[in-house]
């Protein structure tokens, strides 16, 4: 049924969530990098923000 769904078709065209995947994946290193190694506290929120979105996106 959803190889024949309408809507299987039209979301299939669409910029899927593993093309953004990337982009969180290098923002999350690099604000580990950051929060930790250099020690800015700062980058801690952008590193969690960054792992729960990379985990919400990614199927």
């Amino acid at each position: 049924m959803f190889a024949v769904s309408r809507w299987a078709v039209i979301f299939s065209r669409k910029i899927w969530a593993q093309n953004l995947l990337p982009l969180f994946v290098v923002a999350w290193i690099a604000s580990a990098g950051l929060a930790f190694v250099e020690r800015r506290p700062r980058f801690i929120v952008v590193h969690l923000l960054s792992l729960a979105i990379a985990a919400q996106i990614h199927l």
